[in-house]
């Protein structure tokens, strides 16, 4: 494939294929059963597997990245796409990450609906939340009520005395403060923190 073959047959990486809402089941199985295609230190395309000797390229590296995605986004409770596109920017930004090393060009993509079977694997078209890390009704509230109670005692809770036990004057505040030391950071965006403190007020109200 040349440069020139670009426009007509892009390449499609890892990282499109997950903010595509394609699963990280159905991409591990793949590089796993048919290999995934990437370019070695010459520029040329390549492709390789689990277990094939690369000194410049490893499936392995791919995999592991895509397990600690899979991690952040199945812990502790589920997370909305936009959520899950945050940890994609978060993770392309560390150096060396393969997620946009590695895919297919448009006319090689596997048939996702149609790969192999591997021993050992039961299923891999299913959702992307771990059972064990599924939230519940119970491990919800919980969390949402222990931030919900965090807030109340910085935002309105005052001592005996009629002293307040934060400095912070508002809710904006608070935000501003933790998005300026915390930034980057994974799920910590303005909007997130805004939609999470809401949900957490209400959780804490009704319980």
């Amino acid at each position: 494939m040349s440069e020139d073959d670009w426009d007509t047959n892009p390449w499609v990486s890892v990282t499109e294929l997950l903010g595509s809402k394609k699963t990280v089941a159905v991409i591990a199985h793949a590089v796993e059963t048919l290999g995934i295609q990437t370019w070695d230190q010459y520029g040329r395309r390549v492709i390789v597997k689990p277990g094939t000797p690369d000194a410049f390229h490893s499936a392995e590296k791919l995999l592991d990245v895509l397990a600690r995605y899979y991690d952040l986004i199945s812990d502790p409770t589920p997370r909305t796409h936009e959520e899950k596109l945050e940890i994609l920017d978060f993770l392309d930004g560390e150096p060396g990450n393969p997620l946009n090393e590695y895919g297919w060009p448009q006319d090689d993509l596997p048939d996702f609906r149609q790969l192999p079977k591997k021993d050992g694997v039961l299923s891999f078209q299913g959702g992307s939340i771990k059972p064990s890390s599924a939230a519940t009704p119970t491990r919800d509230s919980t969390y949402l009520n222990i931030i919900g109670a965090m807030l109340d005692l910085m935002l309105e809770a005052s001592s005996p005395g009629g002293q307040r036990y934060s400095s912070f004057a508002s809710q904006t505040a608070l935000i501003e403060q933790i998005l300026a030391h915390h930034e980057g950071k994974t799920g910590l965006s303005k909007r997130t923190l805004e939609d999470k403190f809401a949900a957490a007020k209400r959780s804490l109200g009704e319980s």
